[in-house]
């Protein structure tokens, strides 16, 4: 936090910290979510939020889910609200990930599956940045984590739209890009694409080029 009038909420991805973003700048304050082991829904949003004039939502992977859960029934007026590499119905097999190759990512969760992960998530182009900036969690902690989203879809397998625009990467091998496409196309709104993987904030160097997404 840095004192601003202007707060940008990003919900980062499973398995992640602040540490692939913290080379991010910038003169708004953010306010960081991930770790979804525990819903946030019983986080006091509105009171966090209440000295801000200007409030924006930017929200990753699965963190495109955990904002939705989180706030279900909340009427914030965000200026803009962005979907990135994410949908809402995360384990699906037409607009998320395939529920076969969900539950074989559970099943397989190691330091091996991990590297293998970080490779296509990243892909080549990231891959190297990512792993100097590589989160600071256990492989037990990351899973336990995935555990508990899945067992939370699974019960709602799709959240309701909080989002004005979504972005999609066309080299997004994590959620296939034909299946966001298709999340996307159900919800009337904006839709932008990048030739980009999962991962590629290594590209930028603002918490505004964040927020510009949308």
């Amino acid at each position: 936090m840095c004192g601003s009038s202007e707060l940008l909420l990003f919900f980062n991805g499973w398995s992640m910290d602040d540490k692939p973003f913290r080379h991010l700048a910038g003169a708004i304050d953010v306010l960081m979510f991930y770790d979804y082991t525990v819903t946030g829904n019983a986080v006091d949003i509105a009171a966090l939020v209440n000295n801000y004039r200007h409030i924006s939502l930017a929200a990753w992977s699965l963190g495109v889910y955990a904002a939705a859960e989180v706030f279900e029934g909340y009427e914030l007026g965000f200026e803009t609200a962005v979907a990135i590499n994410g949908t809402l119905s995360p384990i699906d097999a037409d607009a998320g990930i395939p529920p076969e190759i969900f539950q074989s990512t559970v099943n397989a969760w190691s330091e091996p599956a991990k590297k293998r992960f970080i490779r296509r998530e990243c892909s080549s182009r990231y891959q190297d940045f990512f792993l100097k900036n590589e989160p600071e969690r256990s492989v037990e902690d990351q899973k336990q984590e995935l555990i508990a989203l899945q067992q939370r879809i699974l019960q709602q397998p799709e959240m309701g739209n909080i989002f004005r625009t979504a972005v999609i990467g066309a080299g997004d091998k994590i959620f296939p890009t034909a299946s966001q496409r298709k999340a996307w196309a159900k919800q009337n709104i904006a839709v932008k694409e990048l030739e980009q993987p999962h991962y590629f904030f290594a590209d930028l160097n603002t918490w505004e080029e964040v927020k510009e997404l949308g």
